[in-house]
C-alpha cells in the first residue's frame, strides 16, 4: 500500500512539474513576444525622434504612446551614453544598459534574432522582465520606413549619405523596454496553487481508493488465515476452498491444498507405521511372554531352562535387530550431517558386499556382474555400501532358487544406474507397488521378523535420498529389478 501510494503520488507531482515548467515556459514566451510587439509598433516614431537632425542639439524627446504608459518602462541611450529617450515615470531613476554589448544593427533590419531578452530589478523594486536592443537609425533626410520594409533610400544595406568608412556601430543607439512581471507571477503562483491543490487531493484520493481496493482484494487471505488457523491432524485431508479469491491467489489457494494433502500423506502413513511397529513387536513380544510363563508354571530341569531362554534370546536378537533397522532408518532420514565423498571402485565395492553377506543372505547363488568401465562415480562408499548390501540380500532371499543375482552398472546422463535384477517368479504382480512400504512383505501371513521385517528397501529409498540418489523398483516377466540412480559426481547436500 505504501509503495503503490507514493509511486503515484510521486507520478502526480512529476505530471504538476511538468505542466508547471511548460505553461511557465510559453507565459514567459508570450510575454516577451508581447514587448516585441509593442517595440515594433512603436519603432517608427522611435526612429524618427532619435534620427540625427541639423539645428542646435535637442534634450530628451518625448513618445506620448508609450513613455506615458506606467506598465512600460522605456530608456534609450545615445552615442555618448546620455539618455535620449525615458519614460516619464522613471523621474531619477534609470535602468541598467543591457544591450551595450551587443552589435548594433540597422533599424530596418530588426528581427526577433536581434533582440535580447534578459529579466531584471525594476528601479521601483519589483521584478522585471525586458528586452534590449542596439540599434542605427537612419541618417538626416531618410524617411523611415515601417519595420520590416527596406527604406527605399537604403543602398545595400547601408544608411544612406554615411561617410565612407563610418561603422553602424559608431552612431548606435541602446534601448531597453521593460515591463512589470507581477501579474505574469501572480499567474504562475495561482497555477502553482492549483497544482498543489490537485496534487494533494488526487493523492488523497488515490490513497483512498487504493486502501479500498487493496483491502479488498486482500480480504481472502483473513478468510485463508483463518481457515488454516483453524485446522488440525485429524481435519489435514479436508480442502480449503475459496470460491472468491482473485485470480492471484488461487495458486496459493491450489499448492496449499497440496501441501496438506502431502501432510494428510505423511500423518497417514506415520500412524500406518506406529501400527506396523507394534505389529511386529506384539509378535516377538507375546511369544517371549508365552515361553516365560510356561517355563515358569512348573519347575523345570536345567535343559529345559537352557531351552527356554534359547527361544527367548532368539526372540530377544530378532526384535533387537528390527530396532536397530528402525533406528537407522530414523537416522537415515533425518541426518543433515555431510558425507565423505571419494572415488568409488563399483566392481570391488560389489564384491567385497556380496562377500560380506553371510550364509543366509547369500545362500547357494552366484554373483553375475556386468559394470561399464571408467565409471565416474564420487559419493559415500559407506552408504552406498549400506545400500547394495540391503538390494543383494533382499534380491537373494526372495530370489528364485538357483538364480543368481544380476547387477548392472552403466553411465547415462551424468548419472550411474545401478540394477539389482533376481528372478522371482512367485512375487505378487504388485510387489513392485509396496516394495518400499515400511513392513510390506510378498508372504501376507508375515511369518519373518527382525532382518527381514519389510524395512530393507524403504531403509535404501532413505539412504538414497541423502547421496542425492533416486531408487525405483519394477516387476516385469517375473524377474524384480531394483534401479539406483547415483549423480556422477556426488550431491551437494548429502
Amino acid at each position: 500500500m505504501l509503495g503503490l501510494v507514493l509511486g503515484t503520488t510521486s507520478l502526480l507531482a512529476l505530471n504538476g512539474y511538468v505542466i508547471y515548467a511548460g505553461s511557465k515556459r510559453r507565459l514567459y514566451s508570450e510575454f516577451d513576444g508581447f514587448l516585441v510587439e509593442v517595440l515594433k509598433s512603436n519603432l517608427p516614431a522611435i526612429t524618427r525622434s532619435v534620427r540625427p537632425r541639423a539645428g542646435p542639439p535637442r534634450s530628451l524627446l518625448a513618445f506620448p504612446e508609450l513613455v506615458e504608459r506606467p506598465e512600460f518602462v522605456l530608456q534609450i541611450w545615445g552615442q555618448g551614453g546620455g539618455t535620449v529617450v525615458k519614460s516619464e515615470h522613471l523621474g531619477e531613476r534609470s535602468l541598467p544598459r543591457l544591450a551595450r554589448d551587443f552589435e548594433a544593427i540597422s533599424y530596418d533590419d530588426i528581427e526577433s534574432a536581434a533582440l535580447h531578452f534578459e529579466a531584471l530589478r525594476m528601479p521601483d523594486g519589483a521584478q522585471g522582465r525586458c528586452v534590449a536592443l542596439h540599434f542605427a537609425p537612419p541618417p538626416p533626410g531618410a524617411g523611415g520606413a515601417p519595420p520590416g520594409q527596406r527604406d527605399p533610400m537604403r543602398r545595400r544595406g547601408r544608411p544612406n549619405d554615411r561617410p565612407e568608412g563610418q561603422d553602424v556601430d559608431q552612431v548606435g543607439y541602446e534601448l531597453v523596454l521593460a515591463r512589470d512581471t507581477a501579474r505574469l507571477r501572480a499567474t504562475l503562483a495561482a497555477l502553482g496553487s492549483l497544482l498543489v491543490i490537485a496534487w494533494a487531493t488526487s493523492s488523497a484520493g488515490c490513497a483512498a481508493i487504493l486502501t479500498w481496493i487493496v483491502g479488498r482484494g486482500l480480504r481472502p487471505l483473513g478468510h485463508l488465515r483463518d481457515r488454516i488457523q483453524a485446522l488440525d491432524a485429524d481435519e489435514l485431508g479436508e480442502r480449503v476452498d475459496l470460491p472468491h479469491a482473485p485470480a492471484e491467489l488461487r495458486p496459493v489457494v491450489e499448492q496449499l491444498n497440496g501441501l496438506l494433502a502431502r501432510l494428510h500423506g505423511a500423518f497417514d502413513r506415520e500412524r500406518s507405521f506406529t501400527s506396523d511397529v507394534a505389529h511386529e513387536l506384539r509378535t516377538p513380544l507375546s511369544g517371549l511372554r508365552t515361553t516365560l510363563e510356561v517355563f515358569l508354571a512348573r519347575e523345570r530341569d536345567a535343559a529345559q531352562a537352557r531351552e527356554a531362554a534359547e527361544r527367548c534370546l532368539g526372540t530377544t536378537v530378532e526384535m533387537q535387530a528390527l530396532v536397530e533397522i528402525l533406528l537407522e532408518m530414523a537416522a537415515a532420514e533425518g541426518s543433515t550431517a555431510d558425507s565423505e565423498h571419494s572415488a568409488i571402485d563399483l566392481d570391488a565395492l560389489l564384491c567385497r558386499t556380496w562377500e560380506a553377506l553371510d550364509g543366509e543372505g547369500r545362500g547357494e547363488r552366484d554373483l553375475a556382474r556386468e559394470i561399464e568401465r571408467n565409471l565416474d562415480l564420487t559419493t559415500d562408499p559407506t552408504l552406498l555400501g549400506r545400500i547394495l548390501s540391503n538390494l543383494l540380500e533382499n534380491a537373494s532371499i526372495y530370489g528364485d532358487e538357483g538364480q543368481p543375482v544380476e547387477v548392472a552398472a552403466r553411465q547415462r546422463d551424468g548419472c550411474v544406474v545401478v540394477s539389482v535384477t533376481n528372478a522371482a517368479t512367485a512375487a505378487p504382480a504388485d510387489v513392485a507397488e509396496h516394495a518400499f512400504e515400511a513392513f510390506w512383505r510378498a508372504d501376507a501371513a508375515r511369518t519373518a521378523t527382525g532382518r527381514h521385517a519389510g524395512l530393507g528397501l524403504p531403509l535404501c529409498r532413505r539412504i538414497a535420498r541423502r547421496l542425492g540418489a533416486t531408487l525405483e523398483a519394477s516387476h516385469v516377466d517375473g524377474r524384480f529389478t531394483a534401479t539406483l540412480s547415483l549423480p556422477a559426481r556426488g550431491h551437494d547436500g548429502a
